[in-house]
C-alpha cells in the first residue's frame, strides 16, 4: 500500500462485503420463509416468483442479464486498473554503484544518527522512489510541537550533506517536517 489510501481501500471492502452480504441474502431468503412455513405445519402454496426470479423469467432476462455482466466487466476493469497503479516506484536500493547496493535502512539509519541529537526530533523516516530512472529519497521528520523550524532545516541540510557524503553521490531529497500524535506523547530529551 504504498501510495493508496487505506480509507479508500476499506470503504470498497466494506462495500463488496455488503454486496456479498445482501446477494447472499437476496438468494437464501425465499427458501429459507419456505422452510420456516413448512417447519410450522403450514400449507406452503407455490411461491411467486418475486424479484431476481422473476426478473430473470421474464421476457426482459437477456438485457437484465446483459446489464449485469457490463456492470461487472466495468466494476472488474476499473478494479484491475486501480490495483495496476499501487504502489509504482518504490525501491530498496538507493544507490547501486559498481555492484555495490546501498539500501534503504542504512540510509534511514544515517539519518536517523545524524538527526538523533537534535532535541526537536522525535522520528525520522525515509523512503527511495525510482523516477524517471533516478533514485529519490523521500525523509519524513518527525518533530516536537512548536520546533524551532531554522534550526531544524540547518540540522536537517547538514544530515543531507552528511548523507550525500557517506554515499559518495548527491541522491535528490525531498523532505517532510510534520508533528503528530507521537510527537505530543514523546518524552523530552534532557542533557544528562
Amino acid at each position: 500500500m504504498t501510495r493508496s489510501n487505506r480509507t479508500l481501500n476499506r470503504l470498497v471492502l466494506a462495500l463488496v462485503g455488503v454486496l456479498a452480504l445482501a446477494g447472499a441474502a437476496a438468494l437464501v431468503w425465499p427458501a429459507a420463509a419456505r422452510a420456516r412455513l413448512e417447519v410450522a405445519g403450514l400449507v406452503v402454496p407455490p411461491a411467486p416468483r418475486l424479484g431476481l426470479a422473476a426478473l430473470l423469467a421474464g421476457p426482459d432476462r437477456l438485457g437484465v442479464a446483459g446489464a449485469a455482466a457490463a456492470v461487472a466487466l466495468v466494476a472488474l476493469l476499473l478494479a484491475v486498473a486501480w490495483t495496476a497503479s499501487r504502489g509504482r516506484g518504490g525501491t530498496a536500493t538507493v544507490v547501486d554503484v559498481d555492484g555495490v547496493r546501498i539500501d534503504i535502512h542504512a540510509v534511514r539509519d544515517l539519518l536517523q544518527d545524524s538527526l538523533g541529537p537534535t532535541p526537536a526530533v522525535v522520528g525520522v523516516g525515509a523512503t527511495a522512489h525510482r523516477l524517471r530512472g533516478r533514485t529519490a529519497l523521500r525523509v519524513t521528520v518527525l518533530t516536537r510541537r512548536h520546533a524551532d523550524l531554522p534550526t531544524l532545516l540547518d540540522a536537517v541540510r547538514g544530515a543531507v550533506d552528511d548523507l550525500d557524503a557517506a554515499l559518495g553521490a548527491r541522491v535528490p531529497v525531498v523532505v517532510r517536517v510534520r508533528t503528530g500524535l507521537r510527537s505530543s506523547f514523546a518524552r523530552e530529551q534532557r542533557a544528562e
